[in-house]
């Protein structure tokens, strides 16, 4: 009986209080506290407690540590959306409950701990990648590689990027639990990692440019603050939808930008519309100078629930003066392909027109500006970003935040960018790493299911079996 007592305390402190307490753990690595070795330390948590449970149990400690984790670290789901952020924080949690499953199914099968790892860790970058890029209600924040350091791991976001961060993070964590039948592999991967690899520094800022954030001013408002600057600026930029009307085919609106770039003498770059057939509309960035429209970029990644225009199927450069410039659109930066396919066509500089709303929490403007610095890294190129109501700041290709702006105010931030033209190895083919992981997913669960157990296991009578 106290056996009985004894088995049943220990699978419930696996199942739901270990995974409660990590999933807690994980979520303060993100902002507003922000301690990011804590993302590590929980992911190794989870991996030994996955060890020794059942698939059926795994599976439930996985939704345990993704309700409780995303919960609280998109806790401003509930401010946007009330009572429906229950069911976005399970459709979030989902994932993890799949990862921790698929581990427990690795986990029973009798192959060397060194292949249990790396089958271990491409699961884990299989849903997470397509969670955060392939569904169509896609959700690329909060992972591993979100609460990295950018600036001290810019070599690593060059080389795979954020999800390659993820993979190797999850490497290291479930090393550690398997024990020293393991560390082979992990002694492999990371001499690979050792090998050098230098990180150019950036280009000198030679590019000045003016950034404007405000949520509510007009017209007159982003007009006289351009024209107030003091020193000749090479780029200004106004946030997303600074003009929400097709300014375009206005008959008012269109000359009086382009006296504004004349007068100036700078390249504009701003959020506007572009009308389509019947109520279609199209959330548009327009740059501009005195020669009047140099090019236009579509939104390709529309927020969900809002909305927020047809998506743009295409993501160029515009050739200007000052250089190809990428000018994609707030939600596009939060995901992997915009920046870098601007990247792969030329763009030398990145400019950003943003909205990141006056309601949103402190917390949803930091970890959104996380998001910007990690294109910045993976890329290897200047970004200026204007916001509504904040983070607005100029990154530098290695991901620093170089000079920003306090959220919440309307004002407009000066610095400097530069050009670059060389392509980081992300660039052009670590980006790839998720979908070799995708693969390699693929033939692990099929020898997993090829191999699969005769014999059930079987955990103490708790009513938490499989």
């Amino acid at each position: 009986m106290n056996n009985s007592r004894s088995g049943k305390a220990i699978l419930w402190l696996q199942v739901v209080v270990a995974p409660v307490f990590l999933g807690w753990l994980f979520a303060r690595a993100f902002p507003p506290v922000g301690f990011r070795p804590w993302a590590f330390i929980a992911l190794l948590g989870l991996m030994i407690v996955l060890k020794g449970l059942a698939p059926d149990n795994a599976r439930r400690a996985g939704f345990l540590f993704g309700i409780v984790a995303y919960g609280s670290a998109v806790s401003w789901l509930w401010t946007m959306f009330g009572p429906l952020a229950l069911a976005l924080w399970g459709f979030l949690a989902l994932d993890l409950m799949l990862f921790a499953w698929g581990s427990a199914v690795f986990q029973q099968r009798q192959w060397h701990p060194a292949i249990k790892v790396v089958a271990t860790a491409s699961l884990w970058t299989t849903i997470e990648f397509i969670r955060c890029e392939l569904l169509p209600l896609s959700f690329p924040w909060i992972t591993p590689g979100h609460a990295v350091d950018t600036g001290n791991n810019a070599e690593m976001l060059s080389l795979v990027g954020i999800y390659g961060v993820s993979f190797f993070m999850i490497i290291a964590a479930s090393t550690a639990a398997q024990g020293r039948g393991a560390w082979p592999v992990m002694v492999t991967i990371f001499a690979v990692l050792l090998v050098p690899y230098e990180v150019p520094l950036p280009s000198a800022p030679t590019i000045s440019v003016a950034a404007l954030q405000s949520e509510a001013s007009s017209f007159d408002w982003f007009e006289s603050k351009t024209r107030a600057l003091k020193e000749k600026t090479d780029l200004v930029l106004w946030p997303e939808q600074a003009l929400p009307f097709d300014v375009m085919k206005s008959e008012e609106g269109w000359p009086r930008l382009q006296a504004i770039a004349k007068d100036t003498g700078t390249v504009l770059v701003l959020g506007t519309q572009q009308r389509g057939q019947g109520k279609e509309w199209f959330n548009t960035a327009l740059t501009l100078d005195a020669s009047g429209k140099l090019g236009t970029h579509v939104k390709n990644h529309p927020v969900h629930f809002f909305n927020d225009g047809t998506p743009g199927k295409t993501a160029l450069p515009v050739t200007t003066p000052l250089g190809k410039v990428g000018t994609p659109i707030c939600f596009d930066c939060d995901y992997q392909d915009v920046v870098r396919t601007m990247t792969l066509a030329g763009a030398e500089f990145f400019a950003v027109p943003s909205m990141d709303v006056a309601s949103w929490t402190l917390n949803q403007h930091l970890q959104h500006a996380q998001l910007m610095r990690i294109r910045a890294a993976e890329n290897g190129r200047w970004m200026v970003v204007a916001t509504t109501s904040g983070i607005t700041q100029i990154i530098d290709p290695h991901g620093r935040q170089v000079t920003t702006m306090a959220p919440m105010i309307a004002d407009v931030m000066t610095g400097k960018v530069g050009r670059e033209t060389r392509l980081t190895f992300y660039t052009r083919s670590g980006w790839l790493l998720p979908w070799g992981t995708v693969i390699a997913s693929l033939v692990f669960l099929l020898a997993a299911w090829r191999s699969r157990s005769s014999q059930m296991t079987v955990e103490p009578a708790t009513g938490l079996v499989e």
